[in-house]
């Protein structure tokens, strides 16, 4: 199968071929149906356009698009229509498109790859959001430009996608502004398909360079205001060499950096870090919108900054909500761990519930800071049977856990409570010390054990003091506030002493902005009290 991966378009890209996951939603008529059989196809591929993979992924879609937004969206390919305008009026009533959606919402896409023309049809009561400007626009600026290079699955999974940014938009009270059309496109919502019809060079001929910026700051920037200038091209100043070669055959419709200027005008960057080198930095945005992508930067020679977007665009994928999120599948051929300290301030956890299988969804760590009951982790003490599932994974008698998935210096109760817990089958990624050697290991959970039997096969134990340690403290995070610094020993916390890891964490979801806060921590032998007032705690977007 092909791969969506359209990576200067990131505010608005979900990873065609990456796994996802659908968020959860209430039962309703269109389900039911589904469950007796009685529920229509939501793809007729008569012209056979589509393979059946490409035919299941787009189908999934079209269900979150009803489950989320009550849009009851069917697909129909057919050759030589005589009439597709008449064809498309009729199919849409004879078909009752719109009679899964409990309100009648309905949305019927035909492609005639014969004729080379397509069309969209949609419901009175949709017609205030997608509206015949709206639907035109989708046509000429995001279908035609995938459908040129024959890629039609592609075509149709990036229109989906539009159709349900239009219909948040819509959610949140903003129209859509013909204005930014740059082009007549009349007042049909039918169009030419222009399937095979080679390359669209309008947005890259003739189009500036952008030069990179004494900044990440600034490169970002120029960049942000490429997509406003609608300035397609690959081989811009502001990217990696690494980039531009990436990026040589991935398409960039109109619509998409319409879309990706809007959504980034209203992120709100949170931090920008540099690695010690000074070579390489991250810029993260606020959680509160988490369709936000991170964007990665290397220093050239000449001292200007450029997006990495080849290693952020392998290493993130995106969910049906377009949520990004790190792709543990992808983590070590991406390079993205050379990009692992601008991403401290995180947790990247799986959330449970959902269909999660290589996922890890960014979450702010409590207070601000990392914090772990021993300096080094937690030792492997001994292996059990000769089957023992570690002891196969490479791992040995000695070997040092100094990072267990998002938790670096685990306590042997915390690896105990992963091992536990951790759903067979999925990525689990461990970074070890052996000797003076440090090894980074990838491997899948094993199956739950008959009774009896060990999971993992492995004794281990954490040596050090029961103190906590704190390991970061995020810049103008609640901790930061505290006084907090790296390296310091936590001796009491909110009047306990020797608080343990778990009470530290618990206490934070107890915390209401206007609270005291108090600690005590040793810092170079001396015992030193801290205290602050608690603010309103940052907020963070749905994962759906």
């Amino acid at each position: 199968m092909r791969m969506l991966f359209l990576l200067s378009l990131l505010a608005v890209v979900v990873s065609y071929a990456g796994y996802t996951y659908i968020d959860q939603g209430y039962i309703d008529v269109a389900q039911l149906k589904s469950q007796i059989g009685l529920a229509p196809r939501l793809i007729d591929d008569q012209a056979d356009l589509l393979t059946a993979e490409e035919e299941n992924y787009i189908s999934e879609y079209q269900q979150m698009l009803l489950r989320r937004f009550d849009i009851d969206y069917r697909i129909i390919t057919k050759n030589n229509l005589p009439d597709i305008n008449q064809y498309a009026w009729q199919t849409f009533n004879s078909e009752e498109v719109g009679n899964q959606s409990q309100h009648g919402r309905g949305m019927l896409l035909v492609i005639d790859p014969g004729k080379d023309t397509l069309r969209i049809e949609v419901s009175g009561n949709l017609e205030s959001t997608y509206t015949d400007a709206f639907i035109a626009y989708l046509e000429n600026r995001q279908m035609v430009p995938f459908f040129n290079l024959g890629r039609v699955d592609e075509g149709i999974f990036a229109t989906s996608e539009l159709i349900r940014i239009r219909a948040i938009q819509a959610e949140e009270g903003i129209g859509f502004d013909p204005s930014s059309v740059q082009i007549s496109l009349g007042g049909g919502a039918s169009a030419e398909a222009g399937i095979n019809a080679g390359r669209d060079t309008t947005f890259t001929k003739n189009k500036p360079d952008i030069l990179a910026a004494d900044t990440p700051e600034e490169t970002h920037r120029r960049f942000i205001e490429s997509f406003a200038n609608r300035n397609g091209r690959r081989d811009l100043d502001i990217f990696t060499d690494e980039t531009k070669q990436h990026m040589g055959d991935k398409i960039g419709s109109a619509a998409q950096m319409d879309n990706a200027f809007q959504t980034y005008s209203r992120c709100t960057i949170e931090h920008v870090t540099y690695n010690k080198a000074n070579t390489r930095a991250v810029m993260v945005y606020s959680l509160s919108n988490r369709g936000c992508d991170p964007f990665l930067f290397e220093k050239g020679d000449d001292g200007k900054w450029r997006l990495d977007l080849k290693t952020l665009g392998t290493a993130l994928g995106h969910s049906y909500g377009n949520i990004w999120y790190l792709d543990y599948r992808r983590y070590e051929m991406s390079g993205i761990k050379n990009y692992n300290f601008g991403f401290r301030h995180l947790n990247f956890l799986r959330p449970s519930g959902e269909q999660f299988e290589h996922q890890g969804v960014p979450y702010y760590r409590d207070y601000g800071m990392e914090a772990n009951h021993v300096i080094e982790g937690t030792k492997i003490t001994e292996f059990h049977g000769e089957d023992s599932f570690m002891a196969k994974q490479g791992f040995k008698v000695g070997d040092v856990i100094q990072q267990w998935e998002s938790i670096t210096y685990p306590h042997q109760y915390e690896v105990g409570r992963r091992m536990e817990r951790v759903r067979p089958g999925l990525d689990i990624y461990t970074r070890v010390r052996r000797n003076d050697t440090y090894l980074e290991k990838i491997f899948k959970a094993p199956p739950r054990p008959a009774k009896g039997t060990l999971r993992f096969g492995v004794s281990y134990h954490s040596n050090g003091s029961r103190s906590c340690l704190v390991h970061y403290v995020e810049p103008g995070s609640l901790a930061d506030r505290l006084g907090l610094k790296e390296g310091d020993f936590i001796a009491s916390w909110q009047g306990k002493e020797d608080a343990d890891q778990g009470f530290i964490h618990d206490l934070f979801d107890t915390l209401n902005a206007g609270d005291e806060l108090t600690a005590k921590v040793y810092r170079n032998g001396n015992l030193i009290n801290l205290a602050t007032v608690v603010g309103e705690k940052r907020t963070m977007g749905k994962v759906h």
